[in-house]
């Protein structure tokens, strides 16, 4: 599986490389972020920038999925504990109460 991921990786980077060099030269007019515009930004940097706040938002985004997830196994193993000695003290139950040879009418 990890050699799927390396093989991943190296293709997006490629593919950053190869639309960064097909673009070198040009320039955005304008960039505006919200809380400040910038003027005449080359259209190399944008796309690297974005590239990069893309990854880091994707691994945000993975590491509260794996919170979650690691979260939710704990709540599992614990309520499988408790169910597993809810069983054992049933299972170690007397069964003198129970009536052998008799039929219920």
């Amino acid at each position: 599986m990890w050699v799927v991921q390396i093989v991943l990786i190296l293709l997006m980077l490629s593919a950053i490389f190869v639309i960064v060099t097909l673009n070198g030269g040009r320039a955005v007019d304008l960039v505006s972020l919200g809380f400040a515009d910038y003027a005449n930004v080359p259209l190399n940097m944008v796309i690297v920038q974005s590239a990069l706040f893309g990854a880091l938002w994707a691994l945000l985004v993975f590491f509260f999925i794996q919170i979650s997830s690691r979260i939710k196994i704990m709540r599992l193993k614990r309520l499988n504990s408790r169910l597993r000695e809810e069983l054992d003290s049933l299972r170690i139950l007397p069964l003198e109460d129970l009536p052998i040879g008799e039929e219920d009418k």
